[in-house]
């Protein structure tokens, strides 16, 4: 695998990971601490210039009012909020970024729909498996489930029903339970409610899925692009979840469940397709909604807490239109990207070089708590010289 690839020998113990590895932990929180107060600024000066100005268009404003009151005042009311983005030189920057609102149709809509589909991005897991075992007959040790063509359009046959999940208005078409290194499991499922195919695919529950999100080296997109219809020249994936996208993608021709679905005699032919997965599935959701969109130009997809590096930042800006991804707080998985993971080694092994005293009496500083981030600069200036200061004629800088 990709992920630990490298010839170099650093001679570093167990002992010396604990250390940097706390260090590195405090040298950050003492960025973050800055860089809130930073923020604080940033806002009070945005707050003063909202009050500024009701004042020069004559509005009234009691200036003892909290600060908090007054962000629910009209004239502060917007769908920007200001956040810290972490830099590449491990810094932080303060940034305005749109938030959803209630006052508009087009977020509603989008989480009204995300709320109805993740339940299928659960399913996936266990249940639709459950499902196919005991209600529909699945045979024991069998990893595909297939409904009969006429049955498949036959929609007066409820036997199919996800009754088992209390989801009445949803019947399953087929899935695919395999998993290996390329294949994953999916299922395609018929929403009635919501006139809708859903495509689900499983995250990451496996050994052999751990494989595939540790294949995390990009891939060209060109030969893929030219066989299913979109451009892929010059843009880059993940090489693991497109293995895993192309394998459905085969699947599905193979299996002809969707070319019935929506062909001239069937009933779902006018029904729109949505394709969701959660983490290593979220990932798969997108890069298969990529290969199918050429022939469902409605296609929309939405993926819960997928990987960070599954296309280029020119292919993620082109499916703006039809991928919507959703990351919950500071899940790990969605920032777990090459150059992220390359950024932390690089950082552990610079707090290691910093380190001026010796290693028992860094081990002592770290296990003594801080309670307050307003002495994180001072505590770390006694154990960590600044980056100018590195020794660089040392055996550890040379490795």
């Amino acid at each position: 695998m990709e992920f630990a690839n490298n010839d170099a020998k650093v001679d570093v113990v167990l002992s010396d990971m604990y250390v940097g590895g706390k260090l590195l932990a405090r040298v950050q929180a003492e960025r973050r601490f800055l860089a809130i107060q930073k923020l604080k600024t940033t806002s009070n000066q945005q707050q003063d210039e909202s009050l500024d100005d009701d004042e020069s268009t004559g509005d009234f404003v009691d200036h003892s009012t909290d600060r908090r009151q007054l962000l629910k005042t009209k004239k502060s009311k917007n769908k920007r909020i200001l956040t810290l983005q972490p830099q590449v030189d491990g810094d932080y920057v303060v940034s305005e970024k749109n938030v959803l609102s209630s006052k508009s149709a087009e977020d509603v809509e989008i989480l009204t729909a995300s709320a109805h589909f993740s339940q299928y991005a659960l399913y996936i897991y266990f249940d639709i498996f459950d499902a196919a075992l005991h209600d529909f007959d699945l045979p024991e040790g069998c990893q595909t489930f297939v409904r009969d063509c006429n049955d498949l359009l036959n929609h007066h046959n409820d036997s199919f029903r996800l009754t088992r999940m209390g989801c009445e208005h949803a019947h399953l078409c087929y899935a695919n339970f395999s998993n290996g290194i390329a294949a994953t499991p999916y299922a395609i499922l018929v929403d009635e409610m919501k006139e809708t195919v859903v495509i689900t695919v499983r995250g990451t529950n496996s050994l052999e899925d751990w494989v595939i999100d540790l294949q995390y080296v990009p891939l060209p997109l060109d030969e893929c692009g030219s066989v299913c219809g979109f451009d892929g020249e010059g843009h880059y994936c993940h090489k693991g979840v497109l293995t895993r996208a192309k394998w459905m993608y085969n699947d599905m021709k193979e299996n002809r469940v969707l070319k019935m679905l929506y062909s001239n005699d069937s009933r779902y032919n006018a029904y729109n397709l949505v394709v969701v997965g959660h983490s290593l599935g979220g990932g798969c959701a997108t890069v298969l909604s990529l290969m199918l969109r050429p022939n469902f130009p409605n296609l929309k997809c939405f993926a819960f807490e997928p990987p960070g590096c599954i296309f280029d930042e020119k292919m993620a800006g082109k499916c703006n239109d039809f991928i919507v991804s959703f990351v919950r707080h500071d899940d790990v998985v969605p920032r777990v990207t090459q150059p992220n993971l390359e950024l932390l080694r690089d950082e552990f092994f610079d707090v290691l070089a910093r380190i001026r005293v010796p290693k028992i009496q860094a081990f002592r500083d770290i296990r003594s708590p801080i309670l307050n981030d307003s002495n994180l600069a001072q505590r770390n200036s006694k154990v960590l010289c600044r980056r100018h200061e590195i020794e660089r004629d040392t055996t550890f800088y040379e490795q």
